[in-house]
């Protein structure tokens, strides 16, 4: 009990040792967590492959002062992304300059905006990637599993992570992007993705 007569829950957490990338010292993380960067220098990208209607289906998560900050130095002037008119047109610009997916079968994707949504601390854009026309990549069929992701959302700030998650079929990858290699190759293994983000 606290002070006030309440019940406090402890939670014990497994942990588990990982050594940081940037440090020689190990810290202590939650055991299926997985180590990130500072979350005002974060980005999270869901991307999943629907073979019915032949595109990756996306959903980013952006710190939202951060990317108020970023649109707001692009653009020359302050930019709210709920009172400043147009707002979601700017992100939609935003997002569709920096970040890709590109394969074996092609070479870019053409984006297909859904919406926005603002949260108190994050920004959700919604959007689909289809392959562009021309490129071999029928309705009904999964590409193959050679996938490079490119994003350079937020690579102003110094040590910007953009993290992605990606389904096709049964395999999942995942990608780690930052401001010095914002292109990567995804990596892939067999079975049902572990989201990145928490909902």
């Amino acid at each position: 009990m606290n002070a006030a007569g309440r019940i406090l829950r402890v939670v014990m957490v497994p942990l588990a040792v990982v050594l940081l990338a940037d440090s020689k010292l190990p810290a202590a993380v939650p055991a299926g967590c997985s180590v990130a960067a500072h979350p005002d220098h974060a980005t999270a990208a869901e991307v999943e492959w629907n073979a019915e209607t032949g595109c990756f289906e996306v959903s980013l998560q952006l710190p939202g002062v951060v990317l108020e900050e970023e649109l707001s130095a692009l653009r020359g002037q302050r930019v709210n992304l709920e009172t400043t008119p147009q707002a979601e047109q700017l992100l939609q610009q935003y997002v569709e300059a920096r970040f890709q997916l590109s394969g074996r079968e092609f070479s870019r994707c053409r984006m297909q905006w859904v919406g926005m949504e603002l949260e108190l601390k994050h920004v959700w854009a919604y959007f689909e990637l289809r392959p562009e026309a021309g490129d071999r990549l029928p309705v009904g069929v999964q590409p193959a599993l050679q996938l490079q992701a490119t994003s350079s959302l937020l690579a102003s700030r110094e040590g910007q992570v953009n993290l992605l998650s990606l389904t096709v079929g049964t395999a999942r990858g995942t990608a780690h992007l930052t401001s010095q290699q914002s292109t990567a190759a995804v990596q892939f293994e067999r079975g049902r993705a572990v989201p990145l983000l928490q909902y």
